[in-house]
């Protein structure tokens, strides 16, 4: 298609540094409340100088940074919750007992904290049942003769005292036009879930009914592409994303892009509205709510503390092994997306598979399921997943063999995601399918067309679009030199996107081995449309390349978009209208 392309990747890096070189840094720590004032204890008869931590913010404070004294001793205290409670420590002067109580005053478990000096750090302690977690040095542990599933005697009483203590939410505290020093007892402030690990990350606002308005999830961007969804998110949502300072709040966070009166939205994933940051955000907050922002007349580049978080850096999802459950029985898989060429490999691949070993397909939309078992050497179970109100069941199965009849696209009615289970294994169970699936966002990205004299639009599409369309991307050689070669067809409102580092200062195309007429539009760095050819004619197959037929652009371009003929007119598109592109899109090209 395009006799002249570049290659690149941009990746969006937001990791904090220190001055020392520790990838960890803390989030701005408010002085406000200070941790409770000491308390005089008795463990069983052992009298300690004790800290009492009820709050989300205290226990965190507690577990990353205080050093224990001999005679003293950390209470972490937990409200009944629906999962087990967390305590995560980034470092630990020197090594410390954890003991963990139930709602019996019985001890459940005794874990060790070792020194920063002779592990790895971040170490996460979880026991189902926790109420109260006594930390004390080891020669003040070996005094109080604890051990598993023996009895507790506080005063004051501390599981008593747990019943009063808040949930694992952290304050996000909203300073208006206040100084970075002022105290935010007067704050508009929302209460949120600090999401640190990948399965609570993906999982995102989903299935936590028991957030109210006000309430919802901190998380941390870390490494990747800056964006989100509400995909199974119920109710009306605000959210923004937390950026580095500047002037005043320079050495804290501010807030980046907000959002307000966002739903869940469009009947497939392909349709569903994807926000996202054109600056390097560090957290996204996103919360329950319809006009939090409006109300409290907070603006962009607000000042914000966060109540005893320490950032560090969240593990990645491992989409080479992913459990899916079917009942009890649990099928490790890996997930395959990509070029139609990697998911026919990865099937023909697929008789090999050991037990309770399997595959995850993932397509865009369920029209676009196509599976050709020619080559297959054996027999493989293909389940089609269906997914209704955040409810995931296997809708279909076949079993295909090399002699089997290709499934084409449109064959099947559900399948965004297909898993491919390992021979013999029972998948007559209930499926139990992971958030780090569910929130997986389709591979077509959706680019939109505005008018000239709209309102610019960089991290959301526009309100009103002249057209909306899903489009591949072709940003390696091989695939910009191939562009739409041999294709007969292309679904409604869908093409490719052709991507460029930088502007070129001239493009040209032509149309070799095209079996279609097409349209395509040229767009500067800026997303302002140059150039359109409403009809770019598919030629005589014995055409030599020195007869074909040259489509400009004389201006500098830095994408070029290929539709269906007059694509573009049919939609009202001229030159000088706007393109909007996800950010993560924005100079991927070489």
């Amino acid at each position: 298609m395009i006799k002249k392309s570049l290659l690149g990747v941009l990746v969006l890096l937001a990791l904090l540094i220190s001055a020392c070189g520790d990838k960890k840094q803390p989030l701005e720590i408010v002085d406000w409340p200070h941790l409770e004032k000491p308390v005089d204890l008795s463990i069983n008869g052992s009298k300690l100088r004790g800290f009492v931590l009820k709050t989300e913010m205290n226990r965190r404070r507690g577990a990353n940074g205080l050093g224990i004294k001999a005679g003293e001793a950390l209470a972490y205290l937990f409200p009944k919750l629906a999962d087990a409670p967390k305590l995560k420590f980034e470092n630990a002067p020197e090594a410390t007992k954890l003991v963990f109580i139930d709602a019996g005053n019985k001890v459940i478990k005794v874990e060790s904290v070792q020194p920063f000096s002779s592990v790895t750090f971040p170490q996460t302690y979880r026991v189902e049942g926790t109420r109260v977690v006594l930390q004390v040095l080891p020669a003040d542990f070996d005094k109080l003769k604890l051990s598993a599933g023996s009895s507790v005697s506080s005063d004051p009483n501390l599981v008593k005292e747990s019943e009063g203590a808040e949930s694992e939410l952290a304050t996000l505290y909203f300073f208006k036009d206040k100084k970075a020093e002022d105290k935010p007892e007067d704050a508009p402030s929302v209460r949120l879930k600090v999401l640190d690990e990948p399965e609570a990350v993906a999982q995102g606002l989903k299935s936590r009914p028991e957030l109210k308005e006000g309430e919802g999830v901190l998380i941390p961007v870390g490494a990747g592409t800056a964006e989100f969804w509400l995909k199974e998110v119920e109710g009306t949502c605000c959210a923004c994303w937390l950026v580095r300072g500047q002037g005043q709040f320079q050495r804290g966070l501010v807030v980046g892009t907000i959002f307000e009166n966002i739903k869940d939205e469009g009947a497939r994933d392909l349709d569903k509205p994807i926000y996202a940051s054109t600056e390097k955000p560090l957290y996204l907050a996103l919360f329950k709510g319809a006009d939090f922002f409006k109300k409290n007349k907070i603006e962009e580049h607000s000042g914000i503390s966060v109540g005893g978080m320490q950032y560090g850096n969240n593990d990645r999802l491992d989409y080479e092994s992913i459990d899916l459950k079917f009942g009890d029985k649990v099928l490790n898989t890996r997930l395959v997306r990509g070029r139609e060429a990697l998911r026919h490999n990865a099937l023909l691949d697929a008789p090999a598979l050991r037990e309770n070993k399997g595959l995850v397909f993932d397509f865009s939309d369920a029209s676009f399921v196509e599976f050709n078992p020619e080559g297959l050497a054996g027999e493989v179970e293909l389940l089609f997943v269906s997914a209704d109100g955040g409810k995931y069941t296997v809708a279909d199965r076949k079993v295909v063999n090399g002699k089997s009849a290709p499934i084409k696209a449109g064959d099947v009615k559900h399948g965004r995601f297909v898993v491919v289970a390992a021979r013999g294994f029972d998948t007559s169970g209930s499926l139990s399918f992971p958030y780090s699936l569910r929130d997986l966002k389709p591979e077509l990205p959706k680019i939109a067309f505005y008018g000239a004299k709209d309102e610019v639009v960089t991290e959301r599409l526009p309100a009103k679009p002249l057209g909306v369309a899903h489009v591949e991307l072709a940003i390696t050689d091989a695939e910009q030199h191939k562009g739409l070669m041999y294709r007969t067809s292309l679904r409604p409102n869908h093409g490719m996107i052709f991507i460029y580092k930088t502007e070129q200062e001239k493009l040209e195309y032509w149309m070799k081995n095209c079996k279609m007429d097409l349209s395509i539009a040229y767009v500067n760095r800026k997303g302002v449309i140059v150039k359109i050819h409403n009809r770019m004619k598919a030629p005589d197959p014995n055409m030599p390349d020195n007869a074909l037929e040259l489509y400009e652009c004389k201006e500098p371009a830095q994408y070029a978009i290929e539709m269906e003929a007059e694509w573009f007119a049919k939609q009202n598109i001229k030159e000088g209208d706007r393109v909007f592109i996800p950010p993560h899109l924005l100079e991927s090209g070489e």
